[in-house]
Parts: structure tokens; C-alpha cells; sequence
């Protein structure tokens, strides 16, 4: 039976549940608490550093977001149902003063946008600067009922020029063509140069307004002629109970006092060109006077010589008069169109949450109002943002954004996420995507409705075979990917990376099925998203394969070699550029954090691996997970006495990280500091010290004292402890009980994890075909001995459990040096090459890697020596 030997080229390809014999021999069947890096190679992962016992936080189901505005200024935001509370990275245990626009700190009564019982998937959280948008997609937002100005029916009749021997007639009546009234006035002839007064355009505005007004009665020195008829007028003029008439200069206001409406038409005997008349609407915006009521409002109903975008449909103007008379010159404006829903409301919108100079928050609707906090120590006056009224056009040319309903509730669509993108807030509703106005977050209507400005709101519609209601937008390079729960799309600009109503344009990116209510995750120029799989979930890496300006998505599978790894449904992602790491949480193992590690060299991905990390203690549920550059930052619930406190925790990815002056990190979760602990007296008779944690101290937690290199004492070293009380959440926290007098020694309490590496089952290879490896199944392959080449390890375990199940352990620990003076010895990291037994069948035995010890370990490769005994030689056909 020949001696052979068979070797792991490295430990970078994770958890494989794939059989051991398609698996690759870097992949295993559990890591656990253990990362594999190509720089550090595998080692028993970072701990966590505890921050602080977040005072009141909820520890039920709620919503987290990070604000990350500085390096100084972090802030971690839970909302739960009609609850905010807002905590500072640098003080967790207090949390920041949340104020209402009423001065006080924020209550129920202030928080019923955030009315919900399930927060978790309801509310969505977008930051940018010191705004943070707080979206309940539970909520429709709606219309105001109040409506854009609507005057009493009115006209303005404009004469344009005067000529010599021209009738200029008016033909007033009811709306039903009732009451008909006619004024006439016909010019002299130019036979006499005293006649020319007669064809100033004021003047046969003033004589056309006395006939409207007084009936047939002119001055003495009035020229030419008037005729009037109407059988309810008679010569008396219009009725001044219901109508007012006045003039300024060459134009006549004639307006309905009762509100009602009223036909008016103009005839003069130069084909009509002479005069003009505006009620309602004109149909050139050339035939409006320069002078009118201040307010006035009319439609231009067409304007092709203008070359317009939107002048087809009309547009409405606005009169304002230059010094803010009733009736003077001024200017024509566009304005909104008469007696619609113009104003979107702001208790139906999502809220904000504004940081203020003095570093508190305020909570308050986008209403467009100025809070001046008088009564609250360092005062500051917040400028709120509002959002924009419409300004122009109507329900055609300008109708309000799909995710409004009216003011009664109809034909509305729930904003179902929202995103930012090229300098626009984007909102997703029903198949709809929605972009702000460019640099005008809270705008969501066209300014103007005669041209198409590049950087007007815009919106576009997913349009696909399947419903795809869209649930998420991913900004990746100049290009917004959208994300319905069957399909994606890419909504893409002009090629120079513009994004305007002229150039954008959506098309298909995909069918994946994804999580409705995870969000993706991008990095990069790549997008990562979950799905459901039965019982479990799956993720895939969407990226764009094609180098050209046509996009071609391809999103494969990164869960394939895992496929029911992940448990339960996937309830947040979030990804490191610098560490090149996915971090997810599920709901099927709460203590979890799934890892995805990578890394790409030369155009291939040379590490695609994943393992999990789990975090000890009775009811731990991690509620929030997120990356600031090199660090996860973690939010756990941990439950005592049947209470549950929650806590911010900081697990540092950066490679190589030491505790100065000691070469070694002590890898303690949730670890403090003994300066942060309260330190009783030294109890000489029983020979303990007291500590006092400043968090309670869940069953299932197995809490541990290492000593910190300072000064004459020598770091790494465990202190014998025993548990005191575990204390209660948001009270008193646990104690620890240490042996001896430790009132000076400096240490690390926290609490022990344990790493786990379990090979998978060792498979003999042989070359195959054109150097391909193929398994080698016959025979008898029995592995006698292991070795791991290790560095940098202060203890580790290997454990072999034949199928009988009795295990065998053989520990590697490392050399502890007295140091004279000192009574705690010091742990001196060792490497090189451990070799241990196995002696059993390759089939029939578990072979595993466990560290339960707070020092580091390290692994860079493995060897088996085995014995191979084949009754047969095989041959290549």
C-alpha cells in the first residue's frame, strides 16, 4: 500500500455544498467565525468592539439607517411604528435631541407619517447632505384640496389699431346666448384732419366702454357714431349689479360680478384684425395687450409660430402689473391653469429629518416653512424645505407625478422606493420612474409647459410584457438600474453621461426574480441582489458584460455552489469597496452574518467564497449591518431576564491589526476596555475583583478577561473569572468576578467565540485529459496524518471525529515566556507547520480547525499524508 500525500493549495474558497468530489479543494463544508483573505490567508475573524448600550431603542421590529456625514459626524437612525429615535456613533447609551417644528422633542403626536407595523419593510430612508428623506410607502401621497386661483369670469377686449370709416362692435350675452347685447362704434372718415382724434385707440376704447357702462350719452365733443340694441340692456348700458366695466387706455376689463359665465365676441370691419378679445382663452399669445388687471388669467390655446415644445396644448399666462396696480402695465408670466389641485401635500409626502448646526435633529414635513427653535439652548432657525407647487399648465401639459393621488384619494400610485441619481431625487411608483428637477430635490413639475428645459422633471415608464411594479433604483455609473420583483431595467441618457427629458430613454436588463423588499447593493460596476428560494435565498451579481454603449446585463448566480446556505429571506445587504465584501442578513438565523468574499486579479475573479459569522448569546438578533470604509458597523438586540437591550458594535476588517504595543489583537466580542468598566475594591479574603460591565450579559454568553500589554504587563494572557450577575437590560449591567487583585491591571473583558473550519472530505485527484484533474474513486484511501502550515497563531485545536463519534483533539498552543519581575507570563505568536493524526478511512472522518480561545490563529495551507491500495491500474482511453 503505497504512501502518497495530496495537499490544500490554500483556504480561500469558503463553504461549498456541493459533494466533496465536484468541490475544488480550497472549498470546505463549514467556516465559521473564520475569513479567508489572499493577503492574510484563513484566521479567525475580527471581533467586535463594543460602542454603547443604545438607550431605548426599539428591540422589535424596526427600520435602521446610517447617516455617515463626516468622519466626526455618524449617526444611526431607528424608526419603529410612530417611533424616531436618532443615536451619534461617538455616544450611543444617549440619543440626539429629535425636535418637532414645535420646539418639543418629538412624541407620538409628531410622528404619525411613521405610523406602521411593519417599519422594517415599510419605511425607506435616503441621505443626502444634511436631509434625510423618510418615506412610509403605506401612505398615498395625495393632492391638496386647495385649488389655483380662479377668478370671476371676465374678458379684456383689446384695440389694436384705429382706422378711418370701421365699424368696431361687441356682442355680449348669457352663456346660453340669452340677453344678446351689441355696442357698435363706426369711426369718421379721413375727409378732415379733425377726424383724427376718432381713430386713437383709447378713444374708441373709451367710447365702446361709455356705451357698455352709460347707454347712447357722449360728451359734446365725442366724434362719430354709435349704435346699440338689446331688448334687456335697453340704452342704459350693462347691468351694474352684475357686471363692472373699466378701462385703461386702449383696452376694455368687462367682468361678471355674480360669477356666472357670459359669451363676448368681437367683430370690426378690417377682417377682424383691429381688435382682439381674451376670455378664457386667445389663441395668440401676440393678441394680449400690455396692459390688463393685475391677475388676469388667459390661455394661449395655440402658438405655432413660436416653435414652443407643449405650445400645441396650450399654455396659460398671468398678468402682473409693473408696480402692483389693479390695472396698469406689466408683463405676461406663465402660470398654473385656473381651479386645480396644484399644491402636493406635505403630511402624505415623505417627511425629513434635518440636521441642525448645533448637531440636534428636526423631524418636520417638507412644508416649506421657517422653524426657529426660540426656546431651546443653542437656537438655530431651520429653513425648510417645501415641495413645489405647480406653476404652470394644467392636468394635460403638466399633470401631477404618478405617485399623487387627488386631494380625495384617486388615481394615485404608493411610492414604492426612492433613490437619487444625476442631481434628481428619483421616486418609484407603480411601473413609473419620476426624477425631480435637476438640482431641485423637491420639484416635481415642469417650471414651464412652452419648452422642454434639459433639466426638468422627467418621468418614464418600464414598459414589459409582465407587470413589473418597481421597487428599487441602483445608481452604477451613468446609468440607474431599476429593480422590479421579475424584472430589471436601465435607464440610460445621452452617450456624453446627460440624463434629461430629451435623451433618456429605459429598455430590459434582465428577468431575475428579487426580493421586493431588500434593497440591492451596489459596488463598483456591479449590483448585488437576493432572492427567494423556498426556504432559503440566493444571490446574484448583475454587471454589464459589453463594451460598447449598448448595455448587456448578465446577472449570475454567486449562491451556486451554496444554494440553501442562506436561511430564510434576506433582510439586508450591505457591501465594502475597500474590503470587497458582502455582508447579509436573513431572517431564518437572526445571530448570522452571511459573508461573500472576493477578489479580482487580471480581468478573473480568483476568490469567490462564503462563510457566516454568528454571534453568541440567547436571543441575539443582529438588526442592522453597515459599512464605513474598512468597518461593519453592527446593531444588536440581546435579550436578558426576558428583556432585550440593543447595542452598536464596530468589527474592523483592516488586515494585520494589533493591539500597540502588543503583535496581536485579543479577539474578544463586545470588548471593552477596563477603563470603561466599574472596578470594585479587591476582596482580599476571597481573593476577587469585581467588574461591572456596561451591558447585561444574555445566557448562552461566556464572558472572559484577557490581559492588555502595558507598561510590565504582558498582554494576552486569560485572567481566571468567574460569572457574577448578569444584570438587566437598560439597568445595571454584568458583572465579572476575576481571581486575584486586578484593581490596576490593565485588561479586555468581552465575550469568547469560537472559529470553526471543517474540511471537506479529502478526494485523491489524478491528472486527467489535457491536464485536467478527475477524481479518483476506487481503491483504499486511508489519510494517517495532517499538516497545517500556519503563522502568526497563539492557539488552535485540531479536531478528528471518526463516524464513531469519539473525537480527538490535538492542541496548538503558543510559547508562553516568563518575563522576570512580572507574575503574568506573556503569549509569544508562533508559525510553521503542525502535524497532527488522523489515522482513518478519507470517508469516514471529520477533520476541523476550531480557535474558542481570544488569540489569533492563522492558516495558509494543508497536506494530507494518506495510504492508497487500488486492485486495479487505471488507463486513459
Amino acid at each position: 500500500m503505497p504512501l502518497i500525500n495530496t495537499s490544500i493549495p490554500n483556504f480561500l474558497g469558503g463553504v461549498s455544498q456541493q459533494p466533496a468530489e465536484l468541490r475544488f479543494p480550497e472549498q470546505c463544508e463549514e467556516q465559521e467565525n473564520a475569513l479567508a483573505t489572499v493577503v492574510e490567508g484563513l484566521h479567525k475573524r475580527p471581533h467586535t468592539e463594543h460602542l454603547g448600550v443604545m438607550g431605548s431603542a426599539p428591540s422589535g421590529v424596526a427600520y435602521w439607517h446610517l447617516i455617515n456625514r463626516s468622519v466626526d459626524e455618524r449617526y444611526a437612525v431607528a424608526i419603529s411604528n410612530a417611533g424616531l429615535k436618532v443615536y451619534d456613533f461617538d455616544s450611543p447609551t444617549g440619543i440626539v435631541n429629535t425636535h418637532a417644528a414645535d420646539e418639543s422633542l418629538v412624541d407620538a403626536a409628531d410622528l404619525t407619517y411613521l405610523a406602521t407595523t411593519t417599519p422594517d419593510t415599510d419605511i425607506e430612508c435616503l441621505t443626502v447632505g444634511d436631509f434625510t428623506w423618510v418615506l412610509n410607502k403605506a401612505i398615498q401621497p395625495k393632492m391638496k384640496s386647495t385649488t389655483s386661483t380662479s377668478r370671476n369670469k371676465e374678458a379684456l377686449v383689446f384695440i389694436k389699431a384705429g382706422n378711418y370709416s370701421t365699424d368696431y362692435k361687441i356682442t355680449i350675452s348669457d352663456d346660453d346666448g340669452s340677453n344678446e347685447s351689441v355696442v357698435q362704434y363706426t369711426t369718421q372718415d379721413a375727409s378732415s384732419s379733425d377726424n383724427e382724434p376718432d381713430i386713437q385707440t383709447n378713444n374708441i376704447a373709451a367710447a365702446l366702454e361709455s356705451a357698455l357702462t352709460n347707454g347712447v350719452t357722449f360728451a359734446a365733443d365725442f366724434n362719430g357714431s354709435l349704435s346699440r340694441s338689446g331688448s334687456l340692456l335697453g340704452t342704459t348700458g350693462l347691468d351694474t349689479d352684475d357686471w363692472t366695466v373699466t378701462r385703461e387706455g386702449s383696452v376694455i376689463h368687462i367682468k361678471r360680478d355674480d360669477s356666472a359665465d357670459f359669451r363676448i365676441r368681437i367683430e370690426d370691419s378690417v377682417a377682424d384684425t383691429k381688435m382682439s378679445v381674451a376670455k378664457d382663452s386667445i389663441q395668440s399669445f401676440t393678441g394680449l395687450p400690455t396692459t390688463a388687471p393685475n391677475g388676469f388669467t388667459v390661455k394661449i390655446v395655440g402658438d405655432p409660430d413660436l416653435s414652443l415644445e407643449g405650445s400645441e396644448l396650450g399654455y396659460y399666462v398671468k398678468f402682473e402689473t409693473s408696480d402692483g396696480a389693479d390695472f396698469a402695465q406689466g408683463v405676461w408670466e406663465e402660470t398654473v391653469a385656473p381651479g386645480i389641485e396644484y399644491q402636493l401635500d406635505p403630511v402624505t409626502m415623505p417627511h425629513l429629518l434635518i440636521r441642525k448646526s448645533n448637531g440636534d435633529f428636526l423631524w418636520t414635513p417638507a412644508n416649506g416653512a421657517t422653524v426657529d427653535h426660540t426656546g431651546t439652548p443653542d437656537a438655530t432657525a431651520v429653513s425648510v424645505p417645501g415641495w413645489t407647487d405647480q406653476a404652470a399648465g394644467d392636468g394635460t401639459t403638466n399633470p401631477r407625478p404618478d405617485f399623487a393621488a387627488t386631494s380625495a384619494g384617486a388615481d394615485g400610485n404608493p411610492i414604492r422606493g426612492i433613490s437619487f441619481f444625476q442631481d434628481r431625487l428619483v421616486i418609484l411608483s407603480g411601473e413609473t420612474t419620476t426624477f425631480s428637477e435637476s438640482g431641485q430635490y423637491f420639484n416635481f413639475f415642469r417650471g414651464t409647459v412652452t419648452d422642454l428645459l434639459d433639466t426638468a422633471r422627467m418621468s418614464i415608464i418600464a414598459a414589459h410584457p409582465k407587470v413589473s411594479l418597481l421597487d428599487h433604483a441602483v445608481p452604477l455609473n451613468d446609468q440607474l438600474l431599476v429593480f422590479s420583483e421579475v424584472t430589471q431595467f436601465v435607464i440610460r441618457g445621452g452617450q456624453d453621461g446627460t440624463l434629461t427629458p430629451k435623451n433618456v430613454y429605459v429598455t430590459p436588463a434582465g428577468e431575475w426574480e428579487s426580493n421586493p423588499t431588500t434593497p440591492p447593493v451596489s459596488v463598483q460596476s456591479s449590483v448585488f441582489f437576493p432572492a427567494l428560494r423556498g426556504s432559503s435565498s440566493l444571490i446574484r451579481e448583475m454587471f454589464d458584460q459589453s463594451r460598447s454603449n449598448r448595455a448587456n446585463f448578465t446577472a449570475p448566480e454567486l449562491t451556486a455552489q451554496v444554494p440553501s446556505y442562506i436561511q430564510g429571506t434576506v433582510t439586508k445587504m450591505a457591501v465594502s469597496q475597500t474590503e470587497d465584501t458582502l455582508a447579509v442578513l436573513a431572517s431564518g438565523a437572526t445571530n448570522t452574518i452571511y459573508i461573500y468574499r472576493w477578489f479580482n486579479s487580471g480581468g478573473n475573479r480568483t476568490q469567490s467564497a462564503w462563510c457566516k459569522f454568528t454571534l453568541s448569546g440567547d436571543g441575539t438578533v443582529i438588526k442592522d449591518i453597515e459599512w464605513i470604509d474598512q468597518a461593519l458597523y453592527v446593531v444588536v438586540a440581546r435579550t436578558t431576564a426576558s428583556d432585550s437591550d440593543v447595542s452598536l458594535e464596530k468589527m474592523d476588517f483592516e488586515p494585520f491589526l494589533v493591539d500597540s504595543p502588543s503583535d496581536f489583537k485579543v479577539l474578544l466580542d463586545r470588548r471593552v476596555i477596563n477603563t470603561s468598566l466599574t472596578i470594585g475594591a479587591y476582596d482580599s479574603g476571597a481573593d476577587t475583583t469585581t467588574v461591572t460591565l456596561p451591558y447585561a450579559i444574555p445566557d448562552g454568553s461566556t464572558m472572559q478577561a484577557v490581559t492588555r500589554e502595558t507598561g510590565g504587563v504582558k498582554g494576552g494572557v486569560t485572567i481566571t473569572s468567574s460569572m457574577g450577575s448578569r444584570g438587566t437590560p437598560s439597568g445595571a449591567g454584568g458583572t465579572l468576578v476575576l481571581t486575584g487583585d486586578h484593581t490596576s491591571t490593565p485588561f479586555w473583558v468581552g465575550e469568547a467565540y469560537t472559529m470553526t473550519y471543517t474540511f471537506s472530505k479529502v478526494v485523491l485527484q489524478s491528472g486527467g485529459a489535457q491536464g485536467a484533474p478527475t477524481k479518483v474513486t476506487g481503491g483504499s484511501f486511508r489519510i494517517r496524518h495532517g499538516t497545517l502550515v500556519f503563522g502568526d497563531s497563539g492557539y488552535f485545536k485540531v479536531v478528528c471525529t471518526p463516524v464513531d463519534g469519539i473525537s480527538y483533539e490535538y492542541p496548538m498552543s503558543g510559547i508562553v515566556a516568563g518575563d522576570p519581575g512580572v507574575s503574568l507570563g506573556s503569549v509569544v505568536l508562533d508559525g510553521g507547520e503542525f502535524r497532527f493524526p488522523v489515522m482513518a478511512d478519507h470517508g469516514q472522518v471529520t477533520i476541523a480547525i476550531t480557535n474558542d480561545s481570544p488569540l489569533p490563529s492563522r492558516f495558509m495551507m494543508a497536506e494530507w499524508e494518506a495510504l492508497y491500495h487500488t486492485r486495479t491500474r487505471r488507463i486513459r482511453l
